[in-house]
């Protein structure tokens, strides 16, 4: 799609495309014809983080802005480019987020498209100012292997500017099905991957106190704690299947709990009050609030009292 991209002068574009792994390198061959730059890149394997991160890199050297994209996915339109390149104008800014498309295989086998508006969880649609990230020091995490987006999404709007942040209307990026993605191979990959993502939360709290943005470290604690309170009483949750994934994302929620409670205890309740309310109403918008059977602090008084935190030993950060 990138080939096909209209009113844009490609020579002020560029593709870097980074295989992670001698054994995954693509042939020079494929590049040879498009009409814009492209950099085939190897680098020893290094997972998605450090694949990104080499990326990132090596688009520093001689590009403004910098887009990441997935492999299996493309723009939505010919215009996509374009209108990214017109935004980038704006020199008040340093990051961008677009709307993107996501497309989902159902299963009786066809294809329905749903529309993610200011997201924060995937990297998709998104691009930003090199220099800014290389001066704050900006990079994925390379020990995340999974939810990885999270941490990269919630630091950079953490230490960018509210004003510094633009937004573009309308849908520019097409996150395609691949049911060989790890979010696709699980009709519950969010218990499954649970420790992944309790790593990925003590990752960015840690990265957030170590550069003092406080606000953004209160934020991080509510909603880990607030959002694993609505996640254990999913009803689909509760299964025989399912109870020895339901034990360790147990210890998993415990282990952040503990480490932070300190940091959660300091937060003004007013403030827990309000991001609780947002977090119910987008569980009831979302259809996915399917019960309360324990208050929020009891449920805090079970993980503390019956539940048995990780060691840092096999926090594996």
């Amino acid at each position: 799609m990138l080939a096909l991209q209209r009113n844009i002068n490609f020579d002020d574009i560029g593709v870097i495309v980074v295989n992670d792994g001698e054994e995954s390198r693509l042939p020079d061959e494929l590049f040879k014809d498009y009409p814009f730059e492209v950099t085939n890149l190897t680098i020893q394997h290094a997972g998605v983080s450090g694949a990104r991160n080499a990326g990132i890199d090596a688009s520093a050297e001689d590009s403004e802005w910098v887009m990441i994209c997935d492999f299996d996915d493309t723009f939505l339109s010919v215009n996509a480019v374009h209108v990214l390149l017109t935004a980038a104008q704006d020199d008040s800014k340093v990051m961008y987020w677009s709307h993107f498309m996501e497309e989902i295989a159902t299963k009786d086998g066809k294809m329905i498209y749903h529309t993610h508006g200011r997201d924060y969880i995937f990297i998709h649609g998104k691009m930003f100012r090199n220099d800014w990230l290389t001066k704050e020091n900006l990079r994925f995490n390379p020990k995340l292997t999974l939810h990885e987006d999270v941490f990269f999404n919630t630091l950079t709007q953490a230490v960018a500017d509210d004003e510094a942040i633009g937004e573009i209307q309308g849908s520019i990026y097409l996150w395609c099905w691949n049911p060989q993605s790890v979010s696709r191979q699980y009709d519950n990959w969010i218990i499954k991957t649970y420790n992944h993502q309790i790593r990925q939360r003590i990752s960015i709290a840690e990265e957030l106190i170590k550069r003092e943005l406080w606000d953004a470290l209160d934020l991080t604690i509510v909603k880990t704690l607030i959002d694993g309170y609505y996640d254990f009483q999913q009803e689909t949750w509760h299964t025989q299947e399912l109870s020895k994934d339901y034990r360790i994302a147990e210890r998993w929620y415990c282990t952040f709990m503990h480490q932070y409670w300190d940091y959660y205890k300091k937060i003004e309740p007013k403030k827990i009050a309000a991001m609780a309310k947002i977090a119910r109403t987008y569980r009831v918008e979302q259809g996915t609030l399917m019960m309360e059977c324990v208050t929020y602090r009891d449920f805090l008084l079970h993980m503390n009292n019956d539940v048995k935190p990780f060691p840092k030993s096999e926090w594996n950060l």
